[in-house]
């Protein structure tokens, strides 16, 4: 899939350029009618991924459309997971479940172009739930392997 076909899941969902984060969302209007949780559709690209952060919120991420991404979770004792997550439950995961205060980031495996997902947020989204990775983090994880890539 070239840079057209990207802009073209870009306009279908109406995604915007997620700011700090990275990577292009849009609240889903259709399920966004409680106070319990915020549900989003969220792409990650070749130039645009989910960079390391932290929410006070629990979040549920399912891969529904695109290539193999792998998503770095960190706990806060320093234990961390790398996983893939696929539309594609034989090569991988289809949904990932990330508590609050784990750091985390999403990119597409080498190769790839482009993966599609719903992210529920519970309790819902707000700004002040979010807190973005800084280098700062290198020197408290220095065990992480290629952390610094995962980091805007």
């Amino acid at each position: 899939m070239d840079d057209k076909e990207v802009e073209k899941i870009i306009e279908k969902f109406n995604l915007s350029p997620l700011e700090g984060e990275g990577g292009y969302f849009v609240l889903n209007k259709e399920l966004n009618y409680s106070n319990e949780f915020s549900h989003i559709y969220y792409l990650i690209s070749e130039q645009s991924f989910s960079h390391l952060h932290k929410l006070t919120s629990k979040e549920i991420w399912s891969c529904v459309a695109g290539d193999v991404a792998e998503q770095l979770l960190i706990k806060e004792n320093g234990d961390y997971t790398l996983n893939n997550l696929s539309h594609d439950g034989f090569k991988s995961s289809i949904s990932s479940v990330i508590d609050k205060n784990v750091w985390q980031a999403t990119r597409l495996v080498k190769g790839g172009k482009w993966a599609l997902f719903t992210i529920t947020v519970v309790p819902p989204y707000k700004d002040e739930i979010y807190t973005e990775a800084t280098s700062q983090i290198l020197n408290e994880f220095p065990h992480i392997p290629h952390l610094s890539e995962f980091i805007n």
